[in-house]
């Protein structure tokens, strides 16, 4: 047995780089087939493998409430669906940069920028932390999954990022209608019935597929979005697919994602559909719409008033604040003890933080909070994480990407605008942007990503997002 058991594992790891090697050469071989690459396509990679995690994990929202570890997910279809998902992820990016530098090779001011900005973010919050802060530890290959694809959706051609629109669109709302119909299957996987933080009591928390209801309600937003400014050609389609995402958003529970959603409806609306026509009342159809629309608000601004002046709504309510759980409503949760952790932290090293070990299970073990898995602030994270430097570089690489999203607002139909806005908001209570891996949390940076490196010339030439995807 002592020679017969290297000898098999030998043989094991020679076919799984035999495997790897076929698969990476026809995966290149696929994509020379289709004039934008693969990576469009990415986003399927990312939900399906993620979708696959959650299905075949341990977790029970009956049993352990809404707090997993990581070996709740972790299964052996989980683990060979996400080495499957970075191959294709490695292999499509790579194959975009190549194309780029072959083909393309438009390198006008805003693209050399982002990229610039996303090569100095990352060498300053992945490769120097690693080496060089108060707790180094070794190189790992995953970390550099985040440097490729990053490079590879700046690399995208114009109508292959029109297409990613159209497939994140497709992607994201079938990922929330595959939650949905798992709910009468396996509810305990899918909806926490017991949650109790939420704004109307009694309602459950929906999961869905996602690690977390705060993702399925990011995901739903993102593609409710992507369906406003490019819809399905069939009207039943939209209104089947509006019905589910909003369902999804809205039993999600995630309120900083209701935040954002709310604020990025109207911007999507004007930009796709314009404020003069859409108020336009010349029509007996748009009079009697509007009508209904404000009588409708004032009814409910009426049954508003009257609960709060009949029904005692204002004793209850400040009850409700001065409790426990309102106050973590109010405070995002309660997470002040966390950013705490992470001030002092950052407090010991300020120049380079903690380092990249910050709020993992070592950590989280030593400090006694083990449902601490980030910051739960964009920059109180990188500072305790990555100290002053990446931070600072943390934030020239944020501001970049607000002001191109702003930039490209009207082209984009306000899209980019709200993905920034959007990241913007998240920033204040979770860490949206990471680098450490390319995971569904990470799906609404790369898309904007991608999105603000087409060339502008492009858009001002009259094409848009609508009507390009087969062209």
């Amino acid at each position: 047995m002592n020679y017969i058991i290297p000898i098999f594992m030998g043989l094991a790891a020679f076919l799984a780089a035999l495997f790897f090697s076929v698969a990476c050469v026809w995966l290149l071989n696929k994509a020379a087939q289709y004039p934008s690459g693969l990576l469009q396509y990415y986003c399927y990679a990312i939900l399906f493998s993620n979708g696959l995690t959650v299905l075949f994990s341990a977790r029970s929202y009956l049993n352990t409430g809404e707090i997993f570890t990581e070996s709740t997910l972790s299964n052996p279809v989980a683990a060979v669906a996400i080495k499957l998902t970075s191959l294709f992820v490695m292999v499509a990016a790579g194959d975009q940069i190549l194309r780029f530098y072959r083909i393309d090779r438009k390198f006008y001011f805003w693209r050399i920028s982002l990229m610039l900005s996303f090569l100095l973010f990352w060498i300053f919050n992945v490769l120097v932390p690693s080496q060089f802060s108060l707790h180094p530890i070794s190189l790992e290959v995953s970390w550099f999954y985040s440097l490729v694809l990053g490079l590879g959706l700046i690399s995208m051609s114009n109508y292959g990022v029109l297409n990613f629109i159209k497939h994140f669109r497709n992607a994201a709302l079938f990922f929330c209608l595959w939650g949905i119909l798992l709910i009468p299957v396996k509810p305990d996987l899918v909806l926490q019935t017991n949650y109790s933080q939420g704004y109307i009591p009694g309602l459950p928390r929906f999961a869905g597929l996602a690690p977390h209801a705060i993702l399925m309600g990011m995901v739903a937003s993102l593609g409710l979005w992507c369906l406003i400014i490019d819809p399905f050609k069939s009207r039943k389609l939209n209104w089947f697919f509006i019905l589910v995402g909003l369902f999804a958003l809205f039993v999600s529970q995630a309120k900083n994602i209701w935040i954002s959603f709310l604020l990025a409806l109207p911007i999507l609306i004007y930009f796709k559909y314009k404020l003069s026509d859409w108020l336009r009342f010349s029509s007996k159809k748009g009079r009697y719409f509007y009508i209904a629309v404000f009588s409708s608000m004032m009814i409910f601004v009426s049954l508003g008033l009257l609960l709060v002046i009949f029904g005692n709504t204002g004793n209850a309510v400040n009850n409700f604040l001065n409790s426990e759980q309102g106050s973590q409503l109010v405070t995002f949760t309660g997470r002040e003890q966390i950013w705490a952790v992470a001030l002092s932290e950052w407090a010991r090293s300020p120049l380079l933080g903690y380092g990249l070990p910050l709020f993992g299970t070592e950590h989280r073990d030593a400090i006694g909070m083990f449902f601490a898995t980030s910051g739960h602030n964009q920059i109180i994270d990188n500072l305790g994480r990555t100290g002053l430097v990446g931070t600072i570089m943390s934030t020239v690489h944020f501001l970049i990407l607000l002001f191109l999203g702003y930039v490209y607002r009207k082209e984009t139909f306000g899209l980019s605008f709200v993905l920034a806005l959007s990241l913007l908001i998240r920033m204040a209570s979770e860490v949206p942007v990471t680098l450490g891996t390319i995971a569904i949390d990470t799906l609404p940076y790369y898309l904007l990503m991608g999105l603000i490196a087409i060339n502008m010339k492009f858009f001002k030439s009259g094409e848009r997002i609508h009507g390009c995807e087969n062209k």
